[in-house]
Formats: C-alpha cells, structure tokens, sequence
C-alpha cells in the first residue's frame, strides 16, 4: 500500500470519528435537554402535589370545625334535654301540688257540707231565738270572711299559674326556633358535605388526567430517542 493511499484511509477514519463524536455530543445535549424538562415537569407536578395537599390540609381544618361545631350542638342539646327533664321533674311536683290543692278542696267542701247542715239545724233551732241568732248570724258573718280570704287566696294561686302557663307557652316558642335553627345547620352541613364529595372527585379526576398526560408525554418522548437517528444510513453507506 502506497503512502497516498494509507494517508487517505487514515484521514477518513478521522473524519468518521470526528462525526461520530460530534453525534455522540449531540444526542448528549439531547439526553441534556430531555432531563432537564422532565425534571421542570416533576418539579410542576411536585409543587401542584403541594398545592393539592395544601388545600387537602385546608379541607380537613374546616371538617375539623364543622365537627367541633357539631359537637357543640350535640352538647347545647344535651343541656336542653337536662333541662326539658327538671322542667317535667317541675311539672310532675306542680301536678302533685294541684292534686293536693284539689284534695284541700274536696275536703273543705266536705265542711262547708258539714256546716251547712249546722246551719240548717242551727236555723231550725234559733226560729224562737232572736237574740241567739243575732249571735249566730255574727259567726256567719266572721265564716263568710274567712270563705272570702280562702277565695281571695285560691284567686292568687290561678293568677299564679296564668303565669306559670304563659312562661311555658314561652319555653315552648323557644324550642320550636331552635328547632328550626338546628334544621337549617344540618342542611348546610348536608350541602357541605355534598360539595366537598364533588370537590374530591374532581380533583381526583384532575390528578389522573395529568399523570396520564404526562406519562404520555414521557413514553412519546422515549420512543422518539429509541427510534434510529435520521443520518444513519449516510454513516452506514460512508462505513462501506
């Protein structure tokens, strides 16, 4: 082999390691490049993730309040019920003191019975004695004041009880508007709860749609670096 000869062999296997090294230095940039946006779209998705956990977090706080909330309601009910239990304690005592006051009455109709018949005999007794009866009618006199202080008494108890009654008509006004306030509060509780399912499926679907778009974009790109180099053949063809 003459020395022309192997000057231009020599000088092609430079040039073909200068192209090879200058295609090895651009799929390196390649790879360069391709690292570096995968890594900005993790760091995307990671701080979107932050995000997510970040009004995850918040969700939760507000659950955590509405359930203190809720809580707070169970315990003003509890309170209400204690005091709906020494109302009725209270209700069963006034019950028992009507049926006492109601037994006072029957009795004092039995005496007023009693003297009646007193007063009839004592009637028939004083037809001949006038000066006795001006005694006896003196008593009557005294007993028909004492039977209005016993009126006039019996009048305080009902003026009493009129007033018992309408503290209780009241009470019972009061429990009907917080009936109907605890209604509303489990209404928006309903509707919170409703909204905060379709928030999470929401997001949910979000997060799947992204990971599958991006899982997309990463398999795509691969694919486009496994597949064979456009000036391949050309080497192939310079080789031979």
């Amino acid at each position: 082999m003459t020395n022309p000869e192997s000057n231009q062999i020599l000088e092609y296997l430079q040039q073909f390691q200068r192209s090879v090294e200058a295609r090895f230095d651009g799929v390196d940039a390649r790879f360069d490049r391709l690292e570096k946006q995968v890594d900005a779209r993790f760091n995307a998705i990671e701080a979107r993730l932050d995000k997510l956990e970040a009004r995850m977090a918040t969700l939760e706080t507000r659950m955590d309040q509405l359930e203190a909330r809720m809580a707070k309601l169970e315990a003003r009910m509890a309170k209400l019920e204690t005091r709906m239990d020494k109302l009725e304690a209270r209700m069963d005592k006034l019950e028992a003191r009507m049926d006492k006051l109601e037994a006072r009455m029957t009795g004092l109709e039995a005496r007023l019975c009693t003297v009646e018949l007193r007063l009839d005999h004592v009637e028939a007794r004083l037809a001949g004695f006038d000066a006795r009866f001006d005694r006896v009618d003196a008593r009557f006199v005294s007993i028909a004041a004492q039977f209005e202080s016993v009126h006039l008494r019996f009048d305080k108890v009902d003026a009493q009880f009129v007033v018992v009654d309408t503290r209780f008509g009241q009470m019972d006004q009061r429990f009907v508007r917080i009936d109907v306030e605890f209604k509303t509060v489990h209404a928006r509780f309903e509707a919170v709860t409703v909204h905060f399912d379709e928030r999470l499926v929401s997001v949910r679907q979000e997060l799947v749609g992204h990971m599958e778009m991006i899982h997309g974009e990463l398999f795509g790109r691969v694919s486009d670096l496994e597949k064979p180099p456009r000036g391949g053949r050309g080497g192939a063809a310079l080789t031979n």
